[in-house]
């Protein structure tokens, strides 16, 4: 047996295609099937077939409720907050055809708390001197730019949180028409989900480092595609020795 052996997916049984496979951990499922778990769901390596199939049953139940979800608030430009009030519900997404891409259906019971997090980014202006090189002024100045993320903590099966960023374009300064449009978002939220009040005393907003986001979900993609590719090899191998063995 080679290392790009022939596997059918766990879940619908398919063959999967040589570069398709996702390993979980006690099986392989094909790529359509990875699909169609949660957007927020980032456990699928270690998750066993049966939890897999439970959650896509999850799924499909989330689909079905959709079809009953009337939005009554919309907030967001890029990410939006769908929200049908009478039901007390909401969902996230950033699709046009949102309901196609079967968003998760969240309970406001089900929330936990929400954290609105203004991440400040400060790169330092520079000058040119006479020799043509950059170098700094004196005092140093600074430019800046604000982006607001959201955190939602709930309680569901297959995720525990709902991260995501709430600015389209980035405020330059803690002022002015953006910044407060993005400051009222993140108040309606609030107030809509939680039923309560914002008051900026550090504890729900929290200026932060940059966490370089983008870069760790990049190298945790390629982890996980390394990962696969790695299981798919002991296996093999392991596949080998036996065959060796049985014919020795």
């Amino acid at each position: 047996m080679g290392l790009f052996e022939k596997k059918n997916c766990d879940i619908c049984g398919k063959e999967i295609t040589i570069f398709g496979n996702k390993k979980v951990e006690d099986g392989n499922i094909c790529r359509e099937c990875e699909a169609k778990l949660s957007e927020w769901f980032d456990d699928r390596r270690y998750s066993t077939v049966e939890e897999i199939k439970k959650q896509l049953a999850y799924r499909e139940e989330n689909k079905k409720k959709l079809e009953t979800f009337n939005p009554t608030k919309i907030i967001g430009k890029l990410n939006k907050v769908y929200i049908d009030e009478e039901k007390r519900l909401f969902t996230v997404s950033k699709h046009k055809d949102w309901r196609s891409n079967n968003p998760d259906l969240i309970s406001f019971d089900e929330v936990k708390d929400i954290k609105i997090k203004i991440k400040e980014d400060r790169k330092e202006k520079k000058n040119i001197n006479a020799e043509g090189k950059e170098v700094s002024f004196n005092p140093p100045i600074y430019e800046y730019e604000y982006s607001f993320n959201v955190e939602i903590d709930v309680i569901n099966d297959y995720f525990e949180n709902i991260k995501f960023e709430l600015s389209t374009f980035h405020p330059r300064e803690p002022k002015g028409d953006l910044y407060e449009d993005y400051i009222s978002m993140s108040k309606n939220i609030i107030k809509t989900i939680l039923g309560k009040d914002f008051e900026d005393d550090q504890s729900t907003f929290k200026y932060y480092e940059d966490e370089k986001r983008k870069k760790e979900n990049l190298q945790n993609s390629f982890t996980s595609a390394i990962l696969d590719i790695a299981a798919d090899a002991v296996e093999s191998l392991i596949n080998k020795k036996k065959n060796e063995k049985d014919t020795d």
